[in-house]
């Protein structure tokens, strides 16, 4: 089975769980593909697209949480919604809607174990539970000019465009 193959054969578990079957119209909406010009996977609001030796990293667990990650995007209509944060930082404003969504779908499991986050991406990190995309983004930002500012004080250099999630974010 090729990972095209395997991607929709977990879009059908997914159209068929109790608890995720409300996904089965965003993951089945648009055109699924698997190229390598994306390190893990992206949407672009409506299709998606998988990294396919990323997709054959991970557990079916994993690889169902990285299909409900690119839906809850699309779902939220984020590239939307966000247009003014993306103009003004994509990095950014992709590691906040990765907390939103993250959190989302961690919370959604209940841990029942149907999706499992993979190690790569930003973590769910909780202080950001109930907050908008907006927010969030507004305090990563707030601590990229904290640290920038400490940096500064301090005489050294940073790098602008770090990822406060930690990871390499799944896109």
């Amino acid at each position: 089975m090729n990972q095209l193959e395997r991607i929709r054969k977990m879009h059908v578990r997914i159209m068929s769980h109790k608890t995720w079957c409300a996904f089965g119209p965003l993951v089945a909406a648009g055109t699924t593909t698997c190229t390598h010009d994306v390190p893990t996977a992206a949407t672009n609001g409506i299709d998606k697209r998988y990294n396919p030796d990323f997709v054959k990293s991970l557990s079916d667990e994993e690889l169902r949480f990285v299909i409900l990650h690119e839906a809850t995007h699309v779902a939220y209509m984020h590239l939307d919604v966000w247009k003014h944060l993306w103009d003004e930082d994509p990095q950014l404003t992709n590691i906040a809607a990765d907390h939103f969504v993250n959190l989302s779908l961690q919370d959604s499991d209940k841990n029942e174990g149907f999706i499992k986050m993979p190690s790569v991406g930003v973590p769910p990190d909780p202080q950001y539970r109930g907050m908008s995309v907006q927010q969030i983004y507004n305090k990563l930002k707030q601590g990229q000019q904290g640290q920038q500012g400490q940096q500064g004080q301090q005489g050294q250099r940073g790098q602008a465009g770090g990822s406060p999630g930690g990871g390499e974010g799944i896109e």
